[in-house]
């Protein structure tokens, strides 16, 4: 017994998602220490305007530090403008065959097969369906309205409930050995990343070297605020202390990366199970534990090589992926590779996942 599903989903469709979706997770410690956060962080930011403009109002000068003041709000507007922007993305329409053994979901030229072993959790509301997944990393949203009949929709949730049930012994997922088609060339590799492997994203990523450039700029505003006032005792010049503070900032950021990288890694070999892949010319056949499919190279946009690796990315943060270089067999298969990417994709240096 075979079903397929056609439907769009919409911003009314994911809020309920993610309300069921935390109703059943025991984390409200975390919503608290993030209210928390927030409200400690606006009362020290209050607390530091008004000391700034106290300063002023005395003296008639500002003080150090007083560009914080309007950097602050630009950031949050920004972040706020981000926010409502991804929210009014449209969608585009998925496409889900489910029988006993699973589904297959399809959107645009890529589509993956899981079975109802890889859930986890089953939540069902008033208008939608929530599957998560096992690692707790992912959600799959299906809205009530796709299904055109009702034994449908009870064969869907039925399948749920038994995969999901919490005295079910697990089952693994049986492997397939990929092929491919005959005369169809490919690129067999087997995808599982290290500890350098995770360095080299995180230091590739145009998140972290934003976060290092708003340090600079902020040392840089602070001192040009302190040199528009130099003080008359100053012992030391004001461009050493911006090269101190610098270098120092730095050397701190990094290391803390270093040392809280290595949990986060941990987690992601964990969520991120051992893959083998094939490249071809047309795309990127994978196998995980619980998951099997095909994604055409027209799901990404545009790509990115350095000495660690290649970086392929889309229009959505799903859409990415990480190739180490050490994983290929031979410099023939790279160039190979290479050759697809560069025929296929748009070559930028602005990754950021």
């Amino acid at each position: 017994m075979a079903f397929h599903l056609e439907y769009a989903l919409t911003r009314e469709d994911i809020e309920a998602a993610r309300r069921l979706h935390s109703a059943g997770q025991p984390a409200l410690w975390r919503k608290i220490m993030a209210w928390v956060i927030m409200v400690l962080f606006l009362f020290i930011f209050l607390a530091w305007a008004g000391m700034v403009v106290r300063m002023y109002l005395k003296t008639g000068h500002w003080a150090e530090g007083a560009a914080i003041l309007w950097i602050t709000p630009i950031v949050f507007i920004y972040f706020l403008w981000q926010n409502r922007r991804a929210a009014k993305k449209v969608r585009p329409k998925a496409h889900i065959d489910f029988s006993e053994t699973g589904f297959r979901f399809t959107e645009g030229g890529s589509h993956t097969i899981t079975p109802w072993t890889s859930f986890g959790t089953f939540h069902e509301g008033g208008e939608v369906f929530v599957l998560g997944s096992k690692d707790k990393r992912l959600i799959w949203v299906v809205p009530k309205r796709a299904f055109t009949d009702e034994p449908a929709m009870a064969f869907f949730r039925n399948q749920a409930i038994q995969a999901t049930m919490p005295d079910k012994a697990p089952v693994v997922a049986e492997g397939v050995i990929l092929t491919l088609a005959p005369g169809e060339k490919g690129v067999r590799l087997v995808l599982e990343w290290t500890y350098g492997d995770y360095l080299a994203r995180l230091f590739t990523s145009w998140r972290t070297k934003g976060i290092y450039l708003g340090l600079v700029f902020f040392v840089l505003v602070v001192g040009g605020v302190a040199a528009l006032n130099p003080s008359p005792r100053a012992a030391v010049p004001i461009w050493q202390v911006m090269l101190i503070m610098i270098t120092l900032m730095i050397i701190i950021f990094t290391l803390i990366w270093l040392v809280t990288a290595i949990p986060q890694w941990r987690q992601q070999k964990r969520q991120a199970p051992r893959t083998e892949a094939i490249l071809t010319a047309e795309g990127v056949h994978f196998d995980a534990r619980e998951n099997r499919g095909f994604t055409a190279w027209a799901e990404y946009r545009f790509y990115y090589e350095n000495r660690w690796g290649f970086f392929l990315w889309g229009k959505s943060s799903h859409h990415w992926i990480m190739i180490p270089k050490r994983v290929f067999g031979s410099q023939e298969d790279m160039q190979q590779c290479r050759e697809w990417f560069q025929a296929r994709l748009n070559y930028s240096c602005w990754f950021r996942y």
